[in-house]
C-alpha cells in the first residue's frame, strides 16, 4: 500500500506521529519519497522568506497568532504554521495620506484625494484597514483618555495646524488662470525651490531653495533665500518705491532709481568755446531701467512728470509686444517727495521684489521665477 505524505496541521494540534520524517526506504506511488529536511522542534516556527520579499496582491488573511499576512488560499500561516481554518475577514491595506488624512490603497505613490506624494515614512506608520460588511471580531480596547487644552482652530495664531500638521498651502496658478498643483506647508519652517517640489524642478530661474516660509500671527512670513532673481509679491494696494526697487509688469522687469542732485540739474556744456546744441533739458526726478536676461540694460526712461502710466497700448511708456500687459497696466506717481507704484486693475497684476522678510495673508500671491503661487491658510 502506498505511503501517504504527511499533512501539516496547526502547531498546537500536531500529533507526534505526524512529526516523524519518513524513512529513506519508504516507497510512494510514484517511487521513493524524498524525506525532506530533518524535523525541527515542535515549538520552533517554520522559516520562510519574509513578506517583504514575497509581497501579497489583493485580499489577504491576518494570522491570529503572529499577525503575518497570508494569501486567501492558504490553510496554514506561512510564518508560524498556525491553522488558518478559523480565519479573520479579508482586509485591504490602505495608507493614510500625510497631507489630507484620507485613506489610499497601499502601493499607490500619490494620494487619490489630494494628489500629493505619499511619503514612505508616513505610509509605514499610518496603516488604515478598509473592512468588508462582515462584523468584526476585535478584542476590546481600553478607552483613550485625552488630556490637555483643546486644539486651536485653523487660522488661530502661529502654533495653529490641522490634525495632519499642515499650516496652509500654496496653490500653483497656471498660465490660463486656473489652479494647478497644491504645495502643502507643514513643520515650523518650509522651503520652496527647485529641489523641494517636483512641479518646481524644471524652472531654471529658481534656486535649489528659493524662499523660506515660517509662521506669524496673522499668516505666514516669507523670507527670500535667492539673491539672483529674488521673490516678488503682487501689489494689493499702492506701494512706496525706494531707489533700487525692482518690479514686474507683464514680462517686463524694471528697476526704479531716484536721481541725485548732480543728475537733476545738469549745466549747459561748451566745447572749444562753442555751446553744445541740443534739446532743452527738463528737470527729472527719477528713471526706469529695463533689465534683460542677458544681465544688461536695454531701455532707460527719465521721469519728469508727476504721473507715469505703463501699459501695452496706453500710457507714457508702452510695450506693444508684451501680451501679458494690460492696455493700461500700472501707475507711477510722485507725491510729496515719495514715489508710489499702483496696479491699474490689470489682468496679470503688478509685482514688486521683496526687500526682506514680509508677512502675507490669505489670497496673497508670490512670483518665484516663472511660478505664480497663491497662499491659502
Amino acid at each position: 500500500m502506498a505511503a501517504v505524505a504527511a499533512i501539516p496541521v496547526a502547531r498546537d494540534e500536531e500529533p507526534a506521529a505526524l512529526l516523524r520524517p519518513l524513512s529513506s526506504g519508504t516507497q510512494g506511488a510514484q517511487g521513493p519519497i524524498d524525506p525532506g529536511p530533518p524535523a525541527s522542534s515542535q515549538h520552533e516556527p517554520r522559516k520562510i522568506e519574509s513578506p517583504e520579499q514575497t509581497p501579497l496582491v489583493g485580499d489577504f488573511y491576518a494570522c491570529e497568532g503572529c499577525g503575518a499576512q497570508n494569501p486567501t488560499a492558504a490553510s496554514f500561516c506561512r510564518n508560524c504554521g498556525q491553522n488558518l481554518n478559523l480565519r479573520q475577514r479579508p482586509v485591504n491595506t490602505r495608507i493614510s495620506c500625510g497631507h489630507c488624512g484620507q485613506a489610499t490603497p497601499a502601493g499607490f505613490m500619490y494620494c487619490q484625494h489630494c494628489g500629493n506624494r505619499i511619503l514612505p515614512e508616513t505610509a509605514a506608520r499610518s496603516p488604515v484597514a478598509s473592512r468588508s460588511n462582515e462584523p468584526a471580531k476585535l478584542s476590546p480596547q481600553p478607552p483613550v483618555v485625552k488630556s490637555g487644552p483643546p486644539a486651536r482652530p485653523v487660522g488661530d495664531g502661529p502654533t495653529n495646524r490641522d490634525k495632519n500638521g499642515l499650516r496652509g498651502r500654496f496653490v500653483v496658478v497656471r498660465r490660463d488662470g486656473g489652479d494647478g498643483e497644491n504645495l502643502p506647508l507643514s513643520g515650523e519652517v518650509c522651503d520652496l525651490g527647485r529641489s523641494t517640489h517636483r512641479c518646481l524642478a524644471d524652472d531654471p530661474f529658481l534656486a535649489s531653495r528659493h524662499v523660506r516660509i515660517s509662521w506669524a500671527v496673522g499668516g505666514v512670513k516669507v523670507r527670500p533665500l535667492d539673491t539672483v532673481n529674488g521673490v516678488f509679491w503682487q501689489l494689493r494696494e499702492p506701494y512706496e518705491l525706494l531707489s533700487g526697487d525692482v518690479f514686474f509688469v507683464g514680462r517686463e522687469l524694471i528697476r526704479f532709481e531716484l536721481l541725485s542732485g548732480d543728475e537733476r540739474d545738469l549745466p549747459s556744456v561748451s566745447e572749444q568755446g562753442v555751446r553744445v546744441l541740443g534739446s532743452a533739458p527738463r528737470e527729472s526726478w527719477g528713471r526706469l531701467r529695463q533689465l534683460t536676461t542677458a544681465a544688461v540694460n536695454r531701455d532707460i526712461w527719465h521721469l519728469s512728470r508727476p504721473e507715469i502710466v505703463l501699459g501695452r497700448e496706453e500710457g507714457d511708456i508702452v510695450f506693444p509686444d508684451d501680451e501679458f500687459l494690460s492696455r493700461r497696466h500700472a501707475l507711477l506717481s510722485r507725491v510729496g517727495g515719495k514715489v508710489r507704484l499702483e496696479d491699474q486693475n490689470s489682468s496679470n497684476g503688478t509685482y514688486v521684489r521683496l526687500r526682506g522678510d514680509r508677512e502675507i495673508g490669505p489670497g496673497d500671491i508670490l512670483r518665484l521665477g516663472e511660478q505664480v503661487l497663491r497662499y491659502e491658510p
